[in-house]
């Protein structure tokens, strides 16, 4: 499996999990990402510019934002296969 698929897929479980969590479309610090998915901020914002490419997040100063629920879970199901 691509390393990059994996990456997009592991970024995306975070961000839902966390919209789950809170119900509501909140962003996230690349740091805390990090964190979370045991990565460096620098690989988490590579894979969060990929999504935003791909409209599935959105990537500013307060952090990522999911932002096409649908798409992530899309994006999952295509690593999960």
């Amino acid at each position: 499996m691509r390393p990059l698929v994996v990456a997009h897929a592991t970024l995306s479980i975070t961000l839902l999990l966390a919209l789950t969590e809170s119900g509501e479309l909140t962003a996230i610090h690349q740091a805390e990402l990090a964190s979370a998915v045991g990565s460096v901020r620098e690989v988490v914002c590579r894979t969060a510019t990929a999504l935003k490419d791909e409209g599935l997040v959105s990537v500013d100063q307060s952090g990522v934002t999911p932002v096409d629920e649908v798409g992530l879970r899309r994006l999952i199901g295509q690593w999960e296969n």
